[in-house]
């Protein structure tokens, strides 16, 4: 049975889930949460991620820290933002 670790923080809206079932884990969060996630071990593993909202999915792999990936992700979707606009 796998094990289930929530994390929750009182002062904000971080609510952040990481599943195990080794040798593998899933963590599930919110986008805002980022900040969040970078305090968490699995955060600096590589690994595979999905990205979900406004109807879109897109899964990637990350071969080094899951979070450099996800944050340079973001900014470039940030930087797409302001040139559209």
């Amino acid at each position: 049975m796998p094990n289930h670790i929530f994390i929750s923080r009182e002062s904000g809206n971080d609510n952040i889930s990481i599943f195990y079932d080794e040798p593998s884990f899933v963590v599930i969060a919110n986008k805002d949460d980022l900040a969040s996630i970078q305090l968490i071990d699995e955060s600096k593993k590589p690994g595979i991620y999905i990205l979900l909202g406004d109807d879109k999915r897109y899964i990637g792999q990350a071969s080094n820290a899951i979070f450099s990936r996800l944050q340079q992700l973001l900014n470039k979707l940030a930087l797409v933002a302001v040139l559209l606009t």
